[in-house]
C-alpha cells in the first residue's frame, strides 16, 4: 500500500487536479500488486502448494472481472494477460530470475495501457 502512495504525489507533481481519477489509479495500483504477491507466491515459495495456485487465479479473476466493471473497457486487456499469466507461468518451469524480468514487462503494460485508456495523452 505504501508504494502505491506514490500515485498522488505523482498525481499532484504532474498537475493533476482529478483526486476522484488519481484514486481509481491509486486503487488500479493496489489491486496489480496485491496480484503480484499471490503470483510471485506461487513462482517461489508455494511453487507446488494447489491451494495457492487458486488462490492467485481466483484473484486475477475476479480483478479482471473488476476491471471490466471499475475501469475504462482497455484496462480489462492488460488484467487479462495477467490473468493468463497466473494461469500459465506457474504450471512452466520458469525461473525465479525470468520471472521477475517479466515482471518489469507486466509493469510496463500495465503502465503504458493506463494513459492510452484515460486519455490521459
Amino acid at each position: 500500500m505504501q508504494f502505491s502512495l506514490i500515485v498522488f504525489v505523482a498525481y499532484f507533481a504532474g498537475g493533476g487536479t482529478d483526486w476522484l481519477l488519481a484514486a481509481e489509479l491509486f486503487g488500479l495500483s493496489i489491486l496489480y500488486f496485491t496480484g503480484t504477491v499471490f503470483y510471485v507466491k506461487t513462482i517461489i515459495r508455494e511453487r507446488h502448494n494447489v491451494r495457492y495456485y487458486r488462490m492467485s487465479v481466483g484473484y486475477h479473476l475476479l480483478l479482471f472481472a473488476a476491471g471490466l466493471l471499475l475501469f475504462p473497457a482497455g484496462i480489462a486487456v492488460p488484467l487479462a494477460i495477467l490473468l493468463i499469466r497466473a494461469i500459465v507461468a506457474p504450471r512452466t518451469k520458469i525461473t525465479v530470475k525470468r520471472s521477475g524480468m517479466l515482471e518489469f514487462a507486466y509493469s510496463a503494460l500495465l503502465l503504458c495501457a493506463v494513459p492510452v485508456f484515460y486519455h490521459f495523452l
